[in-house]
Order: structure tokens, then C-alpha cells, then sequence
């Protein structure tokens, strides 16, 4: 068997069990919050709350449906779950896209981009954290649904944390949004760390006896 339909064979069952339809629908529903905000002060409370719906159906993209089946692929659940993640992201730029599109149709010009995209993404990278959890935690093919709530929980959470302590904002272009960049980052290796395959042995070295250490006194 050649390396492409090794290669074929790995990665046309995960794309195939890959359920997108929820991240899909979600980024079409988060252009309602867009289309109906009228005024520069309500368009922020728009963005956030197309954040928060978009975040309801990311979730779904890690509940493994065929999981009995994919045990056997020669992929590890970590490649596998990168493959998930990578066709999720095609989803969310063409659902991104969109959601811009009906902002500037109702009139919503200029807007912090940027901002809006990296709060975007801490709200996506944590829901799929949560999501990675679930599924261990979880019966199969229930993380997404556990994780569905996690933007709003992730903005009640700052938004009560900021009244004590502004480090971060929920507000997108408001001071300090760009330290959801650092809410990515742990996220994304709290992620990588949660897809490890379970049979994998972890590479912690052993505390060695005493009689092994170099400069032990032997009687």
C-alpha cells in the first residue's frame, strides 16, 4: 500500500466524522446580533454577543461519533484532533467572513478587527479545552453539548473578574484586548496536552533511588 493511501486511509474517516454542522449554523446565527445593533455604544455588546453565540457549536467538533472505529486508524488522537481543529477553522473564517459582511451591510464601519477576531479565538480555544475534558469525563459524543455554555460562562466570568481587577476586557478595542492573547496560548497547550492518546505512557522521569545518585556516600 503506497504513503498516499496510508495517508487516505487515516484522514477520510476523521473528516468524515467530524460534525461541523453546529459551528456552521452558530456563525450563521451570530450575524443576528449585527444586523439589529444600531449606534456605535451597542455594535461592542453586538460583537461580544456574536462571540459568545459562535462559541455554542465549536464544541461539537471534537465528539468523536466513531470513535470504536478510529481506534484502529494509525493516527494518533492528536493528529486526528489537529485535522478536527483545522477543518473548524475553514468553517469559522468563512463564518467570520459573513458575520463581517452583514456588520458592514447594517452599517457597522469601522471595527476593531483585529480585537474582535483574537477575543474570538480565547473564546473558541477554551471552549475546546472544555470540550477535550467533557470527552474524557463524559460519555461519548457528549463534550459538545457540555461545552456548548463555556463563551458565556468565559464572559460572565471577566466581565465580574474586570470589576475588580481590569486586566482583561470582554469588550473588544476597549484597553488591554490584547491580552486574550495569552488566553489562546494556554489554551492551545492545555489542548495539545488533553489529546494525548490515553495509552500513551507519559515521559516523567522516575525519582532514582539514592544508591543511584552520583555523589551518594556509600559505606
Amino acid at each position: 500500500m503506497s504513503h498516499a493511501s496510508v495517508l487516505r486511509a487515516a484522514i477520510v474517516p476523521t473528516v468524515r466524522a467530524t460534525p461541523l454542522g453546529p459551528a456552521a449554523a452558530t456563525c450563521l446565527v451570530g450575524c443576528t446580533p449585527l444586523l439589529i445593533a444600531s449606534g456605535d455604544d451597542v455594535i461592542s455588546g453586538a460583537l461580544v454577543a456574536t462571540i459568545v453565540i459562535t462559541t455554542f457549536g465549536v464544541g461539537f467538533v471534537l465528539d468523536d461519533t466513531a470513535a470504536s472505529t478510529l481506534e484502529a486508524s494509525p493516527t494518533t488522537l492528536l493528529t486526528r484532533r489537529a485535522l478536527r481543529v483545522s477543518l473548524l477553522l475553514v468553517v469559522l473564517s468563512i463564518g467570520t467572513a459573513l458575520q463581517l459582511a452583514a456588520a458592514r451591510e447594517a452599517g457597522h464601519d469601522p471595527l476593531p478587527i483585529g480585537a474582535w477576531l483574537l477575543e474570538c479565538a480565547a473564546f473558541v480555544a477554551v471552549t475546546l479545552v472544555v470540550s477535550a475534558v467533557a470527552q474524557r469525563l463524559l460519555a461519548e459524543g457528549t463534550g459538545g453539548a457540555a461545552a456548548a455554555p463555556t463563551g458565556l460562562l468565559v464572559l460572565l466570568t471577566v466581565g465580574t473578574l474586570t470589576r475588580f481587577r481590569p486586566w482583561i476586557t470582554p469588550i473588544p478595542g476597549a484597553p488591554n484586548w490584547d491580552r486574550w492573547g495569552y488566553v489562546v496560548a494556554a489554551a492551545a497547550a492545555a489542548l495539545v496536552g488533553l489529546s494525548r492518546d490515553p495509552g500513551e505512557p507519559r515521559r516523567i522521569r522516575a525519582w532514582r533511588s539514592p544508591d543511584a545518585w552520583p555523589f551518594h556516600a556509600r559505606a
